[in-house]
């Protein structure tokens, strides 16, 4: 049996290494992203609020999940006081700190987390 050696090997392909997909967020993410760091909220406990699975924010974000469900969609943008409207297309106006902070705040309160 024989046994491989470096040269048995095509040129380009010794030093093969896996592909790593990239994902360009989309508006959707960029916004969601926008609004949660404006009002320093964590991405994992924005994911706890909204009833959503451990690493769904940040997977928003970074645009592995480029469109959200419906549900899950309405939750963040009532947990973060704006419309599904503004996190998808930019459309309406974008909330304050405040506004952001308050219906977070009444979001936390609802699932009882604070």
């Amino acid at each position: 049996m024989r046994s491989i050696n470096e040269a048995d090997i095509p040129v380009g392909q010794a030093e093969a290494k896996p592909k790593r997909e990239f994902y360009p967020p989309s508006g959707f993410g960029r916004r969601l992203r926008q609004l949660r760091e404006k009002a320093g909220i964590n991405p994992y406990e924005l994911t706890r609020v909204v009833g959503a699975s451990h690493a769904v924010v940040p997977l928003i974000e970074s645009g592995k999940i480029q469109s959200p469900k419906v549900g899950l969609a309405l939750n963040l943008a009532e947990a973060l006081g704006t419309t599904t409207q503004y996190l998808d297309r930019g459309e309406g106006q974008e909330p304050t700190r405040d506004q952001i902070l308050a219906a977070y705040q009444l979001a936390c309160e609802r699932k009882g987390l604070r």
